[in-house]
């Protein structure tokens, strides 16, 4: 999701802001099983049933251009 603002000075000036932000809700979600953290399948191993990785949690980023 993200927003964005212009603002204009003189004729051929402007400020642009834009906030950008993803995994909004910040909610868990698990990853796949990959190589790097493969599924356990063996119910006697300690980490059966373990999620070993999940998705990126809430990020958001800020942008401000100047245009002349």
């Amino acid at each position: 999701m993200g927003l964005s603002r212009s603002f204009r000075f003189k004729e051929s000036q402007r400020v642009d802001f834009r906030w950008e932000v993803f995994n909004v809700p910040n909610s868990f979600r698990p990853l796949p099983s990959s190589a790097s953290a493969p599924l356990i399948n063996d119910v006697t191993n300690r980490l059966f049933g373990q999620l070993r990785a999940s998705d990126s949690p809430r990020i958001m980023q800020f942008a401000l251009r100047y245009q002349f």
